[in-house]
């Protein structure tokens, strides 16, 4: 094939780490790292950013996705799972600290339909 479809082929999580056989089960952990790693950024972005501030906390959770998108250089099993985590640290944080800052701005009146819709209505939208 070509050399782009040899890239696409060889490039999945699966293939790269050798998820297969007797070490598929690792493939599902990679969800559940990512989505603990969510939770304790949901619970403590919040925390954290009415200690510091909101704005100082937006330029720490965009720093915590961006060291998660490091994951791309991976060379390990290990190493790749870590940054799973770490970039869900980052988006659970990002949430909570992105959702009250957004809401301070918003005026009273329209909190609840820019709260719903606003920041997560669009998702429906694709």
């Amino acid at each position: 094939g070509s050399f782009i479809g040899q890239f696409l082929e060889d490039s999945t999580v699966a293939a790269t780490f050798e998820l297969v056989c007797s070490r598929s089960v690792l493939r599902g952990y990679l969800g559940s790292i990512f989505f603990f790693g969510f939770g304790i950024g949901s619970y403590f972005g919040g925390r954290l950013s009415d200690k510091i501030g909101r704005r100082k906390s937006v330029f720490g959770v965009n720093g915590l996705m961006f060291l998660g998108s490091l994951s791309v250089l991976a060379g390990n099993y290990g190493t790749y799972v870590f940054f799973r985590f770490v970039s869900g640290i980052g988006c659970g944080a990002g949430i909570v600290v992105n959702f009250v800052l957004m809401m301070e701005f918003v005026g009273a009146a329209h909190r609840g339909w820019m709260g719903g819709f606003g920041m997560n209505g669009l998702w429906a939208v694709g």
